[in-house]
């Protein structure tokens, strides 16, 4: 009876060891992992919406233009006629003279102002009767007119110069009798100047459209751009504020202004957000500055897929060592999503020679994507194993739970965001210059710095949110 169960056992023994065998892979002792179900791609991470852009804009007219534009807007002579006033003359005496400028010249006043001047001409008469004579007394004279001017912006967004002359009328020695003809022009000079002034500013002004241009730069901002599909994501831009500089020449010779825009971001996954209704333009909060800086948020989605591709090709590129024992080989990677989490369900061949473990099959580890490496690259928070997947090990390979595993897979599972980092330079570069453009607007784009702030999840998207901070001005061509 005992040989007979003897016999039996070892019977079972052998075919324990052949079915040992079969699932051993040719008897190398390799253990695999349970067949895992597909991952989910339900991802969701909320966004608030806090994120604010602004555009300081800087706008830039060089004084040359400016002067050649005055000087092609203030008509090169003008006339001036009115009465005067000649002692024992009859009533209705006049004089009537035309003036004629050479160039006019602008130059910094050094106070943020505006100098100016330009030399006149002066040619007339002096009209005048005594009883039934009849008078006309011819003169001629040279003048400097000069002064400052100091632009303001009104509440109306026109620019007023504002303009402080003085009129120097030399070489006008002719009296007629007590009534002297450097006064006299003078004075007609000093009269006609303000009816010039008003009418070379409302030519400027229609010329720079600052209202208008504000207006169109305003309204273009309220947009919605669609990131991704499956599931849809979209990004909202909304302006908040404006900030008006008012105008004021820098040391170089330019008259700059310039307006900040402030924005707000808010992400939308799910379905389309409705239009926004762009609001007027809000009157202007007028400040003496705006840096010459922009920062602005760029959001650039990233399919699971591709980022599976990317970890993949970053963790099979050799064996990942353990110490002298151990050792992981990746050899495919999926990616999912739930909530805020990424999983990342690893492909791997793992031996421990120390344990004589081998195992084959599909791990799923878990972490909280962030930006790190100064927004260059994407790793991993709270990374870990599934329960399943450490349950799971616990029973067939325990030496793979060790901490110093985690933290070294951890620290293999970086994304290189050097792709996303130019879609994110060319989209603000193209951006700004397609809506900062005009027919005589010319922008200077400088990006100083572009870095991932936030990194979100949307179904089976990573959306990364860059910050971009750079320089911007608008040289206005008259």
């Amino acid at each position: 009876m005992e040989a007979n169960f003897l016999k039996f056992a070892f019977r079972i023994f052998v075919f324990a060891v052949g079915i040992h065998s079969l699932l051993a892979d040719d008897e190398k002792g390799v253990v695999h992992t349970s067949p895992k179900e597909a991952l989910p791609l339900d991802g969701s991470t909320s966004d608030d919406g806090s994120e604010t852009s602004t555009l300081s804009v800087p706008i830039r007219v060089s004084l040359t233009d400016l002067n050649n534009r005055l000087n092609a807007l203030v008509p090169n002579s003008f006339h001036c006629d009115g009465p005067i006033s000649v002692p024992g003359a009859n009533g209705g005496s006049h004089a009537s003279f035309d003036v004629s400028r050479n160039a006019i010249v602008l130059s910094p006043s050094g106070n943020g102002g505006i100098v100016f001047s330009a030399n006149v001409g002066v040619n007339g008469y002096a009209h005048y009767n005594f009883w039934t004579v009849h008078n006309h007394t011819g003169f001629n004279g040279a003048a400097t007119v000069s002064g400052q001017v100091n632009p303001t912006i009104a509440e109306d967004w026109q620019i007023q110069p504002n303009p402080q002359v003085h009129v120097d009328v030399h070489q006008a020695t002719v009296h007629i009798f007590n009534t002297s003809v450097r006064g006299l022009a003078t004075r007609m000079i000093n009269a006609a100047i303000p009816g010039l002034a008003a009418k070379g500013a409302a030519d400027l002004n229609s010329a720079l459209g600052i209202r208008e241009k504000l207006s169109s730069y305003w309204s273009a901002a309220f947009r919605t751009v669609q990131l991704s599909d499956g599931p849809d994501t979209f990004v909202q831009f909304a302006p908040r504020a404006l900030r008006l500089v008012q105008p004021h020449v820098t040391g170089d010779g330019f008259l700059e202004s310039g307006a900040a825009i402030d924005c707000g971001l808010s992400m939308i996954v799910g379905d389309r957000p409705g239009d926004q209704t762009p609001s007027p333009l809000p009157p202007p909060t007028l400040v003496s500055s705006v840096d010459n800086a922009f920062q602005v948020y760029v959001p650039v989605s990233i399919s699971l897929t591709d980022v599976a591709r990317e970890l993949e090709k970053r963790l099979s590129e050799g064996n990942i060592q353990f110490g002298e024992d151990a050792e992981l080989k990746v050899t495919g990677i999926t990616v999912g999503s739930t909530g805020n989490t990424l999983l990342i369900r690893v492909a791997i061949e793992a031996t421990n020679t120390a344990a004589n473990s081998h195992l084959e099959g599909e791990l799923t580890l878990q972490g909280v994507p962030v930006a790190t490496d100064n927004g260059n690259k994407i790793g991993f928070d709270q990374i870990d194993y599934t329960v399943d997947s450490r349950s799971e090990l616990v029973e067939i390979a325990s030496w793979l739970v060790r901490p110093v595993i985690l933290e070294k897979l951890g620290s293999e599972l970086r994304l290189d965001l050097k792709d996303q980092i130019s879609v994110a330079n060319d989209y603000v570069n193209q951006e700004l210059s397609s809506r900062l453009s005009s027919n005589n607007l010319d922008p200077s784009i400088d990006i100083d710095s572009l870095q991932a702030k936030r990194v979100l999840l949307a179904g089976d998207q990573l959306i990364v949110c860059f910050l971009v901070k750079g320089t911007c001005e608008l040289n206005l061509n008259l």
